[in-house]
């Protein structure tokens, strides 16, 4: 395999003032839509935030980036309707179910030359009430999707034998996925 054809996401520092077309958003959305989902439930929803009302989001959520993207996406997941279809504790998997999603549609954005912005870990009550929410629903991830204003760096990438094991923990092989980066 050919380390082209790898899907990569980038994060942006800055991007251009540029609307996303409703024709590649639809194909960016549409990867959210059909990423896998527990037990086939497809619990979750997007949001698409393209007005003003991004710098609220973006400061609820805590990351000033996210206002500077022309097109935000809030990945709301529905814990209850897990849970009624899958039984009791199957609300655990709404996180990665929204996961999932958001890097489905990371992957269709990059395609088109559009970068995105990953971020979690925020107050869900608050954000979903700005983005006027429905009861028993939370927003688990804000996406911000932009062209790039520059070039974005990738980091490098830790060395394959350092995060592979074979048959127990830290037991690495010489394997073809080894490469270039050395014997463990």
């Amino acid at each position: 395999m050919v380390e082209a054809e790898l899907p990569t996401v980038s994060s942006f520092e800055r991007c251009r003032n540029e609307t996303i077309g409703r024709k590649t958003l639809g194909q960016i959305l549409e990867a959210g839509r059909r990423a896998p989902s527990p037990g086939r439930v497809q619990s979750a929803e997007f949001i698409v935030i393209e007005s003003d009302k991004r710098k609220k989001v973006s400061e609820l959520a805590g990351d000033g980036r996210l206002e500077q993207a022309p097109t935000l996406v809030a990945v709301v997941v529905d814990r209850e309707r897990l849970e009624r279809n899958l039984g009791s504790g199957a609300g655990r998997f709404a996180e990665g179910e929204a996961a999932v999603a958001v890097q489905n549609m990371r992957v269709a954005a990059e395609r088109h030359g559009i970068s995105s912005l990953w971020v979690g870990g925020f107050d869900r009550g608050r954000i979903g009430k700005a983005l006027k929410g429905p009861e028993g629903r939370e927003v688990a991830a804000a996406v911000g999707f932009a062209y790039p204003d520059g070039p974005v760096e990738q980091e490098p990438k830790v060395a394959m034998n350092d995060v592979v094991s074979y048959d127990f923990y830290h037991h690495q092989i010489v394997s073809p996925i080894a490469g270039v980066e050395g014997e463990g």
